[in-house]
């Protein structure tokens, strides 16, 4: 295919699914992840000249910056940038009494800044045909809401909700599609303890699946059709 992505959070879960997906696929993925484990190391070695991996906290703007400054020498589209980099503690499983708002804080630093923070410094190579995937959840759909608890999860996963919608406002003149896509809830750390333990939670690898599909039938996809989950189903925002 030779196409170019960015992803963040390629350490793991759903991101390196992606990752492994696209070169083999034989496209060229920089990958952004603040710590870097064996098993994306290893992809590193497996695939040198076209995975290009850096230590990136998407909390970091000069990370970000650094992080792409090949892609940007290079001067080639970003076919497609997934924002997949993700927090989520299970301190936060309480209501507004147990709530530490000032500690939870890095959520909103995460997971609803950091996937603009990538857009804003790779704007320089998004174009006609761009796919961007904002990694959101379910938990950022106000209309759906029914939780006592997990005041910042979801208000950070609203904001990045928000942030797709205006990013999808401004780069649609440009060709450019803007997805927020609730990946399920999978079995990761991101998915949390319950979610290791549940008979019904997903793997990452088919959720990779499902976004895959999305990506590649972008065109397809009505203009008005942002939120979904990774199965192609529309969300309420």
């Amino acid at each position: 295919m030779n196409k170019t992505a960015v992803i963040t959070g390629v350490g793991q879960g759903l991101a390196f699914c992606l990752a492994k997906k696209h070169l083999e696929m034989g496209d060229e993925v920089y990958g952004l992840e603040r710590d870097s484990i064996d098993q994306t190391r290893q992809l590193a070695k497996q695939y040198p000249d076209t995975f290009h991996l850096s230590d990136c906290d998407v909390c970091n703007t000069q990370q970000i910056k650094a992080a792409l400054a090949p892609a940007l020498a290079a001067g080639k589209q970003i076919d497609y940038l997934y924002s997949v980099a993700g927090m989520f503690e299970e301190e936060d499983r309480v209501g507004i009494a147990d709530t530490d708002i000032d500690g939870g804080m890095k959520m909103f630093e995460v997971n609803a800044l950091g996937g603009i923070r990538v857009v804003k410094e790779a704007a320089p190579l998004l174009g006609k045909g761009t796919v961007i995937v904002l990694v959101t959840s379910e938990a950022g759909s106000i209309n759906n809401c029914r939780r006592p608890n997990m005041y910042l999860y979801d208000m950070s996963k609203a904001a990045a909700n928000m942030s797709a919608r205006v990013l999808s406002n401004e780069f649609y003149q440009q060709g450019v599609r803007v997805f927020a896509i609730h990946p399920g809830w999978m079995k990761t750390k991101l998915g949390g303890i319950t979610a290791a333990e549940s008979t019904t939670a997903i793997q990452p690898q088919e959720s990779a699946d499902g976004i895959w599909d999305i990506v590649n039938r972008a065109a397809e996809i009505p203009p008005t059709w942002e939120y979904m989950t990774y199965q192609g189903d529309l969300m309420p925002w």
